[in-house]
């Protein structure tokens, strides 16, 4: 269903996966080639995540598709009593023209209000912003909230 209803805006994205074992061979074989060095993003591990992962029955992982190209990764849950949806670790492709560039937290975003409204929460979260994406956030009409422990996240009510 969120295919369907993000395609009909953005027509070249052709799938919504799971991160399978074809994700991550693509990963290795299209991204790491390209994959700048020395950013704050570019040391993510998408086996690793995966792995770290597997075992969380509450888990949410979509690979986003266009044709045979993966342009972006995200892994998220919701929190225990169903009170927020939050996506974890995002990226997108690190190939400058790829076909969906700057929609891949667009569709993250959409698809994550409808799985977070699916499952009655309350706020969809993006937890542990990079410095560099608040912005984007905040202009999508996320706020940046600041816990007592010191850590980052931004939501938006769903």
């Amino acid at each position: 269903m969120a295919l369907e209803r993000v395609r009909q805006v953005l027509p070249a994205l052709t799938g919504l996966t799971f991160i399978d074992d074809d994700a991550i061979e693509r990963w290795r074989s299209q991204w790491l080639p390209v994959m700048p060095d020395g950013e704050e993003w570019s040391d993510w591990d998408w086996a690793q995540e995966m792995s770290r992962w597997s075992a969380k029955r509450n888990r949410f992982d979509m690979a986003i598709w266009s044709g045979d190209f993966l342009c972006g990764l995200a892994l998220g849950r919701s929190s225990l009593r169903k009170q927020n949806f939050s996506i974890c670790v995002l990226q997108g492709s690190p190939i400058d023209n790829h076909p969906l560039k700057r929609q891949i937290l667009p569709i993250v975003i959409e698809v994550g209000l409808m799985y977070g409204t699916a499952l009655g929460c309350h706020e969809l979260r993006f937890l542990k912003p990079l410095r560099a994406m608040i912005p984007v956030y905040e202009r999508m009409n996320f706020q940046l909230v600041r816990t007592s422990r010191g850590m980052q996240y931004c939501a938006r009510p769903l």
